[in-house]
């Protein structure tokens, strides 16, 4: 496990590094008001209420708001890009009396979305607004996740950058034409495969990679197949399919 402690001349260094490289994503939460509908476009906030966020002096970044990890287990999803996510740099600042130093923000990756690897982990959080800087493996899915002790304390975070080198891209092609409409969805999503294909493997998980097994498939006629989402709990949803020896995943999105 990587542990980066949050030294002056480290965040020179990152911030030397970043300069080199691309900047792929960014945001500062300037419009979030703890809500889905305000939700950065493409982000996934998992606790959104009107105590998710922060517009107190010293508590944000460039501009208020910031956004508030206010629960163990909180988490913000960054969003999927087809370049290389090769590091990160955030606003941070923890906030609580007291603020324990055994507070973590747990940084994890992965190429499917399903199965993610931590890689990263900055503990004694600073209580003071602070830049830092994280270095990433370059997957394109990108998790950040709060883990909060029983001693208390919030963490804000705000200007969010993420960077790529110019030369490493993950190449995204399907060599067979997969459709998942709509999306989003209030309940029933289709799955179009092209015709004559054999009965497909379909398997589906939340964003946190837990499968869900209670929803099942009906096709319906000659390459299409239908998932009822109905009463499943609002967000981002992956649809793992499985079929002549290819693998696909599919991101998407139901709003009840």
């Amino acid at each position: 496990m990587l542990k980066i402690y949050i030294l002056a001349f480290i965040c020179c260094l990152f911030q030397i590094k970043a300069n080199s490289q691309n900047l792929v994503i960014s945001t500062g939460f300037d419009n979030y008001a703890g809500t889905v509908a305000t939700v950065p476009v493409g982000w996934y906030i998992s606790w959104n209420t009107s105590n998710s966020f922060y517009t107190s002096t010293g508590n944000y970044g460039l501009a208020a708001p910031s956004y508030k990890f206010g629960n163990d287990s909180d988490i913000v999803v960054a969003p999927w890009t087809a370049i290389a996510k090769d590091s990160i740099s955030l606003f941070v600042r923890g906030n609580g009396t007291p603020f324990s130093p055994a507070n973590e923000l747990q940084f994890f990756q992965s190429q499917d979305s399903i199965t993610w690897t931590q890689v990263a982990v900055i503990d004694s959080l600073p209580t003071t607004g602070t830049t830092i800087g994280v270095n990433l493996n370059g997957d394109p899915y990108l998790k950040l996740l709060y883990r909060k002790q029983s001693a208390g304390g919030n963490l804000a975070i705000d200007d969010i950058q993420i960077y790529s080198l110019a030369t490493n891209v993950v190449q995204v092609k399907d060599e067979i034409k997969i459709k998942l409409f709509p999306s989003p969805s209030t309940g029933m999503i289709f799955i179009k495969l092209p015709e004559n294909q054999k009965l497909p493997s379909i398997e589906i998980y939340d964003l946190l990679g837990n499968r869900i097994n209670n929803i099942f498939v009906e096709k319906k006629e000659n390459g299409l197949y239908g998932l009822d989402f109905t009463g499943k709990r609002s967000g981002f949803y992956f649809v793992k399919i499985q079929f002549d020896g290819k693998l696909f995943t599919k991101r998407i999105t139901i709003q009840q």
